[in-house]
């Protein structure tokens, strides 16, 4: 199926089938010694599965992501979560989750895990150690993948004053491959700070997205006694860096576009970061809600606007401005919206015809990749600036043609054609969608 761009018309053959910041912690992995715990009380018991504990009271007050946090709730999916409002007994993958009650959370080895088949292997913890360098620990025995027959051990601590979080892993056999994911979750998806790796779990690399997983396997196991730690930053001092931002020049009116920034403070902790926007780029500075995460942030305007970063040191009282940026408005026929088909297979548009004072007459095939930019071969074909623009009078009635034929299926279909008459870079408007044949 493909979808037909032309100018300002388009014809459719549809088938229808402060700113806390967990990614500024420091990153450790070494070699240690698992041992498992001799006085530990249970959480989850028997052949335990998708369950959350209740509300657990910590033995001292621990401080993540900037909030201090004395009850943890443990999901039997390899996860801590912070705080007593995490209320979902299935999320497997915590990073990546957005979940709105996941505010917080600890991923030693997230993914779908499942309690010994003999059951006699709890999910327990235990505090070590005395004040002020208490440990709590919480550990998995010889769990396995859902119904699966792996054996898997690990630990995950939590540390006193330092508030460093660590993982140990102990023995893990596993007859088949896996993933899971690893790492810490801040208040939303877009802060995170995992690992992934293909191959040695010694040498992961930081994450470059929160779907990011290790890999568990046959010859890809963590060794005995190796720990992951996370380390929070400092606080911060003196005056922090607000970076250079870099942005696009234009934006089409309410589309999304993002806006980055490097070069940053990010090795310390009580820091506040806002991006800022002038409409018209006029000096007049205000917060854009919701943008607080000093990598990048998301945009829509509707005239050209001013952006830059802002952050501030809420201990030193003292801040900074990156440069700013002026995005401007993109041309109408630069921001029409891409509608590319899920499927290269079944029906396509074979032919456009339109017939005015001048007339386009465009054919097509299964196996044409149409020359226009964005083209994608049986799923969306864009031949602007290649077909002649049809000319329409205004009042006048208009004949037109489309032509369907099969890539190798027939499903249900239909056509539609839209016009952008106030060439304003959508069909949105009312009366802009003069034809729609019934499915």
């Amino acid at each position: 199926m493909k979808i037909i761009f032309v100018f300002f018309l388009f014809t459719l053959c549809e088938s229808l089938k402060s700113s806390a910041q967990v990614s500024f912690y420091s990153f450790t992995s070494t070699a240690g010694t698992y041992d498992t715990l001799t006085n530990p009380i249970n959480i989850h018991t028997g052949v335990w599965d998708d369950a959350l504990s209740p509300s657990i009271t910590l033995p001292f007050t621990f401080n993540y992501n900037n909030v201090n946090y004395t009850q943890v709730r443990v999901n039997t999916n390899g996860t801590i979560y912070f705080g007593a409002t995490t209320t979902n007994s299935t999320n497997y993958n915590a990073i990546s989750s957005a979940l709105a009650s996941n505010t917080g959370s600890f991923s030693g080895l997230a993914r779908d895990l499942q309690g010994n088949q003999t059951g006699q292997y709890p999910i327990a913890y235990q505090v070590l150690g005395n004040s002020p360098n208490q440990q709590f620990v919480v550990q998995w025995e010889k769990c396995r993948a859902f119904v699966g027959t792996q054996t898997w051990s690990f630990q995950m601590i939590l540390n006193e004053t330092s508030n460093t979080l660590q993982v140990i892993y102990g023995d893990f056999t596993t007859p088949n491959a896996s993933t899971a994911q690893v790492g810490l979750r801040g208040a939303t998806t877009a802060d995170f700070n995992n690992r992934q790796t293909l191959v040695s779990w010694a040498s992961s690399t930081p994450g470059v997205s929160n779907f990011n997983t290790v890999s568990i396997g046959v010859s890809n196991n963590p060794t005995s006694g190796l720990i992951y730690t996370w380390t929070p930053p400092p606080p911060c001092t003196g005056t922090p860096s607000a970076g250079t931002i870099t942005s696009p020049t234009g934006a089409c009116s309410g589309t999304p576009f993002s806006i980055s920034a490097t070069g940053y403070t990010n090795n310390a902790s009580l820091l506040a970061f806002s991006w800022q926007s002038d409409v018209g780029c006029t000096g007049a500075w205000s917060n854009v809600v919701g943008q607080t995460f000093p990598n990048s942030g998301i945009f829509t305007q509707t005239s050209s606007t001013c952006y830059r970063l802002h952050v501030s040191c809420t201990i030193s009282g003292l801040e900074a401005v990156s440069n700013s940026v002026n995005v401007g408005m993109n041309a109408a026929i630069n921001c029409y919206p891409l509608w590319i088909a899920s499927s290269a297979a079944d029906e396509e548009l074979y032919n456009t015809t339109i017939t005015g004072v001048t007339s386009l007459n465009q054919s097509s095939t299964c196996g044409t990749l149409a020359p226009g930019v964005g083209s994608i071969m049986g799923r969306y074909s864009n031949y602007r600036g290649y077909s002649t623009v049809p000319d329409l009078m205004q009042a006048n009635y208009v004949s037109f043609s489309l032509t369907q034929q099969t890539c190798g299926g027939a499903f249900t279909n239909g056509f539609k054609i839209w016009i952008d008459y106030n060439q304003d870079g959508d069909f949105a408007d009312a009366g802009e969608g003069v034809y729609s044949q019934p499915v």
